[in-house]
């Protein structure tokens, strides 16, 4: 029953994106969160709706949609060249082929999509509708886990999303929840679209506590890693300190109660390093790229040379655990060089919003918007250092949001600037008709 009625849901959202185009997209993004064909069952479940939702995006939008190109940034025209790299470094791939492909489809359909996405995101609701339907899809999952966390007392490998989808990894959905908790601050207090109320944004807050207890049932060592960056930024960024350090307390408070022995046990094995298998697979993997990219310094390996770095003891090949030796040793120095130049882009790119927003007021949803992507993005970087998500769909739709917004307000910062610029011109050319 649940997959029939999401059918109809999604049939009707298509039918709607005739008249609002950035509808589709949404579908595309949504659907690419939370699989409904994994999690859902019914009639029309098993249909390919990334696929269907995404050509109609693209259809509607040369069709119908109104095109607002500003000037593209070079961090865009970055992106495309990490694009083309990609399909460079490909060629030379020397992994398994069956994997090196599978892969490959899904980096490319990713940064293709979210570069696309952009150029959709036009105005300050769109901004906004793409927010919430991330929030959406992942939420899904995040309140599965919630109750999973709160029966089981921490479910440990059960509190992810489903399997073939990209939160089906626990340590990449404590990850993308942590990305996510920023934006849901900024909505509670910036939204337009829902209703500005005090009941609405303490759901909101409410909401982010409760992604913090489901990050705490994944027991994922990475999550806790990341958690100081989060409630530093956040506090360095805000003005009114006092609910950033309450919602801080708080947070402590519900780990401290709901956390069972074996997240405390799993923890502490981060100082134990030398002892825990996992960590030691990890730096065999970090010296098997490492010697690899020195190997192949220009192309790398390719897409899954990790297939090829097969530890003795179990038998089975080892991931990178790591954005950044996933991107060496599959991307060489060259591919690694981009991908960091990106990462760095997004935060100058976020803090360039920020300080650009800040003497004008209206544009403050903006600005905070700019920051609070800052933060999302320091996250990502901190808990990827021992995670492969270097083609993670969420590390591409922020990229994707942090543009369209640089675009948004430097239209927005243009057009009150030219009236003063006109005014100035036609005072400069009666002054010299007067003098003539």
């Amino acid at each position: 029953m649940s997959g029939l009625l999401l059918t109809l849901f999604l049939i009707g959202s298509l039918g709607a994106a005739v008249f609002a185009p950035i509808i589709a997209a949404y579908i595309f993004t949504f659907v690419t969160y939370m699989a409904p064909k994994f999690a859902l069952y019914g009639p029309g479940i098993t249909w390919p709706w990334a696929a269907i939702s995404g050509w109609v995006a693209v259809i509607l939008w040369l069709l119908i949609d109104r095109k607002i190109l500003s000037k593209i940034s070079f961090l865009y025209f970055l992106i495309v060249l990490w694009l083309i790299w990609i399909n460079v470094t490909t060629q030379f791939a020397q992994g398994d082929e069956f994997h090196v492909y599978y892969k490959y489809n899904l980096a490319v359909k990713t940064i293709i999509a979210s570069l696309f996405i952009c150029l959709m995101l036009t105005s300050r609701i769109r901004i906004e509708g793409f927010i919430i339907v991330i929030i959406a899809a992942v939420g899904f999952y995040v309140g599965r886990g919630f109750v999973i966390t709160l029966l089981t007392g921490g479910g440990g490998l059960a509190v992810t999303g489903e399997t073939q989808t990209p939160l089906g990894d626990r340590n990449a959905f404590s990850t993308v929840i942590w990305m996510l908790i920023p934006l849901i601050m900024w909505l509670s207090a910036h939204t337009t679209i829902f209703p500005r109320v005090r009941i609405f944004q303490l759901a909101l807050v409410g909401f982010s506590f409760v992604g913090i207890i489901t990050i705490v049932g994944t027991q994922s060592r990475g999550a806790l890693v990341a958690a100081p960056f989060f409630f530093a930024f956040l506090f360095f960024q805000s003005n009114k300190k006092i609910p950033i350090i309450l919602f801080g307390i708080g947070a402590i408070v519900m780990v401290a109660l709901l956390a069972p022995q074996e997240w405390w046990d799993r923890m502490a094995s981060i100082l134990l390093y030398d002892e825990d298998n996992s960590a030691i697979s990890r730096f065999n993997s970090w010296s098997f790229a490492w010697n690899y990219a020195l190997e192949h310094p220009i192309v790398g390996g390719g897409f899954r040379i990790f297939t090829l770095n097969i530890d003795p003891v179990a038998n089975r090949w080892l991931d990178a655990h790591s954005i950044y030796f996933e991107v060496l040793g599959e991307h060489g120095f060259v591919g690694f060089f981009l991908f960091m130049s990106i990462m760095i882009g997004l935060l100058l790119n976020g803090r360039h919003i920020a300080r650009v927003c800040r003497p004008y007021p209206d544009l403050a949803w903006a600005g905070d918007l700019g920051s609070k992507i800052v933060v999302s993005i320091v996250l990502y970087m901190v808990g990827g250092a021992f995670l492969s998500l270097a083609f993670h769909p969420i590390t591409y739709d922020m990229a994707a949001l942090s543009l369209a917004l640089r675009h948004l307000v430097h239209r927005e910062i243009a057009k009150r600037e030219l009236p003063a610029a006109e005014r100035y011109r036609s005072g400069f050319r009666g002054e010299v008709q007067r003098r003539g």
